[in-house]
């Protein structure tokens, strides 16, 4: 049996207590230094090391994400730099709207989401019935459009909620808005390649004139930005799905090396594979059209083939101005060119068949419900809304606005109309002048008036109207026509008349209004006020200067007017009869250019005294006063002279008696105190057509004249009033 050996062998180093013996005593060698490997240190791992604010700034978002997630990043600093940029990124996305997807509307959300967007908001609006099957293939376009354009707001909403009885023939109907207005109108698909229409030639099209697609990530929303973005986009696609059909669509080369076919070519259906589209950069006389045209097989020795071999191009793109008169013609024009060519118009311009805003629309339809015809009348038998309502009698437009309102048929002898106005008018933002004829509307003013910025002829006289002036009207910063009149117009009148900025014509006559006129800054540029026949009380309030009808006559109107009226020097026309003014008449209103001078049936007293020795005023009415002193022989030239019912006193000069065969019709002085007439030789046959009267004053005898009934039938005053009289 074999003998087993084992031998123990311990740690590489270790020995034994024999071992330490035997090297003590110099029979084993000295035990050898135990081996110590290096200290390990790692290598330096970049991604490891601190990072920079450059570093930071050159990652991306999502190299940032992932840098986030990983364990063995422990660097605070990176992580503070890293979510302040994120914040920041945050922060400037949420600047820019985002939408993102083609939004439903109702009806009633119309002008919440799409007249009231913000002005840096373009909204694009599709109008569609679920069954048509256009406006499936439109919506489908636009989808993709919201997706790619987020900063631009799409909504759709149902033809016939948006505009009631809009024709489906006109579906689907594109209207853009921007700020409020529409920018933007597009009928059917034949401004979009039909029903091979795309998102891009759609784009296309939308851009034509503004900026309506804007991703909301260029950092620029300037047109030629856009514009640049949305024609690459669309030559790009056009590349991707020529090439894609270009093998199961090739047609055999064109003989004569050219890109375009010939006339027999044309006849004979070869079409070329070339696309039209109209470019963004269009101006009122002109249109610039971009040609993409494939380079045809055949073209081995033109220009455009060696250039093509040379840079490795396989299309051509170029760019053509057509000068135009109209939209019209050059769009016939095009149809008549390019189309024999075997062309696809992809995209036009504006849609020729005009549409009216819906709002517009809407606000029309608002007024007829609250307006009808009076017995007689025909004026709504034409108001069918299936029809284009700027065709309309009464209705004018500007392009798809509402510019002005006539309501009524303004011909003699039509009766008006009634019923009452619908706030709905306020909603016609572009409304520039609204009229309506007599009638019996009732009802107030509507205070939504206002909110027509651009109104500047206001006339609803001669109806039943009730209830304040609305304060809103004053507001309007290009009014400058607001008539009122015959009414039955109540409360005061709102100071903010006084201070619009453009009002010149000012006519609220025959009303019930009351209180006390407001002041009038000097600033003011009005050139007519009449507010007779009303309740108004008080002073009479300074004026502009630069007045030329003043009325205010039958108020109960008080105080003096000799500070008032000399400086209103352009007045042609100034009636402030049947009031209780007082004090003294200026005489400086006996110069001034007027037609007529009607101060009667007030109080006014002292003396007459025109500065001028000719007053060539053809009207002048001071009755009804207590005027005192001599008759002024310097109206001897007036044309009709009103004197009677004053206090004057002494014999009439006979400069007026010679006024009478001098061409002046009319010459009252009844019921005063004069106590004789100067008759000279040339006077002393009043003619047929000139009327004196004398009756009721202290002559004896008495001077009889044929009178107006109103004189009454006696001659002469009773002696007790005539203290200076003498026999």
């Amino acid at each position: 049996m074999a003998d087993y050996h084992f031998v123990y062998k311990d740690v590489e180093g270790a020995s034994t207590q024999w071992d330490d013996i035997q090297r003590r005593l110099g029979n084993l060698p000295p035990k050898p230094e135990p081996f110590k490997p290096a200290p390990f240190s790692p290598a330096d791992d970049p991604d490891l090391a601190p990072k920079s604010k450059a570093w930071i700034d050159d990652r991306t978002s999502a190299e940032l994400d992932e840098l986030e997630d990983d364990p063995d990043l422990d660097d605070d600093r990176f992580l503070q730099e890293y979510r302040k940029r994120r914040l920041a990124e945050i922060r400037e996305a949420a600047k820019v709207a985002r939408f993102g997807s083609v939004m439903p509307i109702s009806g009633s959300d119309f002008v919440r989401e799409v007249s009231q967007a913000p002005a840096d908001i373009w909204v694009v609006v599709l109008l569609y019935k679920d069954s048509i099957q256009d406006c499936g293939l439109l919506l489908c376009c636009l989808e993709e459009l919201a997706t790619k354009y987020p900063a631009t707001k799409f909504v759709k909403i149902i033809s016939t909620e948006c505009i009631p009885n809009y024709p489906d023939r006109n579906l689907p109907t594109i209207l853009v808005y921007n700020n409020g207005a529409v920018k933007g109108t597009y009928v059917g698909l034949h401004q979009f390649g039909s029903r091979r229409c795309t998102p891009e030639a759609v784009a296309l099209a939308l851009c034509q004139s503004d900026p309506v697609l804007n991703d909301g990530q260029t950092g620029s929303s300037s047109r030629e930005g856009i514009i640049k973005g949305v024609q690459k986009r669309f030559i790009e696609k056009f590349v991707a799905d020529h090439e894609e059909k270009e093998d199961d669509d090739y047609n055999p080369p064109l003989k004569r090396s050219r890109p375009f076919p010939t006339r027999k070519q044309a006849r004979s259906n070869q079409p070329s594979k070339a696309v039209v589209c109209l470019d963004l950069s269009r101006t009122s006389t002109a249109t610039s059209l971009l040609f993409i045209s494939p380079l045809p097989r055949s073209a081995s020795g033109t220009k455009e083939r060696k250039r093509a071999e040379q840079t490795g191009a396989k299309y051509m793109v170029m760019a053509m101005m057509v000068e135009r008169c109209c939209c019209v013609r050059t769009h016939r024009f095009l149809a008549l060119f390019l189309l024999p060519l075997g062309f696809t118009l992809l995209a036009s311009s504006r849609g020729v068949v005009g549409i009216l805003d819906p709002v517009d629309f809407l606000a029309l339809q608002a007024i007829r419900k609250g307006l009808e015809d009076m017995p007689g009348s025909d004026f709504f038998s034409d108001w069918d809304f299936t029809a284009d309502p700027c065709a309309f009698p009464g209705v004018f437009c500007a392009g798809d606005r509402v510019m002005a309102l006539a309501l009524g048929d303004p011909r003699a002898g039509y009766p008006g109309l009634q019923g009452h106005l619908d706030p709905a008018l306020g909603r016609l933002s572009a409304l520039a002048e609204l009229s309506l004829v007599p009638g019996r509307v009732t009802g107030p003013v509507p205070d939504e008036l206002a909110g027509c910025p651009d109104l500047r002829f206001l006339a609803l006289s001669k109806n039943l109207l009730s209830g304040p002036i609305p304060a809103g009207l004053g507001a309007l910063p290009r009014l400058r026509t607001l008539d009122l009149s015959y009414n039955q117009l109540s409360g005061p009148l709102p100071p903010s008349l006084t201070t619009a900025p453009a009002l010149s014509n000012l006519i609220l006559c025959h009303n019930q209004l009351s209180g006390t006129l407001p002041p009038f800054p000097d600033s003011a540029s009005l050139l007519r006020l009449d507010l007779k026949h009303n309740q108004l009380s008080g002073p009479v309030p300074s004026l502009p200067p630069t007045l030329q009808y003043l009325a205010l006559s039958h108020n109960t109107l008080t105080g003096p007017v000799d500070t008032v009226l000399p400086r209103l020097t352009r007045l042609i026309f100034l009636d402030l009869s049947s009031n209780l003014l007082e004090g003294s008449i200026p005489g400086s209103v006996f110069e001034f250019p007027l037609a007529a001078l009607q101060l009667q049936r007030n109080a006014f007293s002292g003396k007459v005294e025109p500065p001028q020795e000719d007053v060539v005023i053809p009207v002048v009415d001071l009755s009804y006063n207590r005027l005192w002193g001599a008759v002024p022989p310097q109206l001897a030239a007036v044309g009709r002279l009103y004197l009677n019912n004053n206090r004057f006193s002494g014999e009439v000069p006979s400069r007026l008696v010679q006024g009478l065969s001098n061409g002046m019709q009319l010459l009252y002085l009844q019921h005063n105190f004069l106590t004789g007439i100067e008759i000279g030789p040339a006077a002393a046959a009043i003619p047929v057509g000139a009327s004196l009267c004398l009756q009721y004053n202290c002559m004896v005898p008495p001077f009889d004249t044929p009178c107006p009934l109103k004189a009454g039938t006696q001659k002469m005053r009773p002696v007790y009033q005539c203290p200076d009289w003498r026999a």
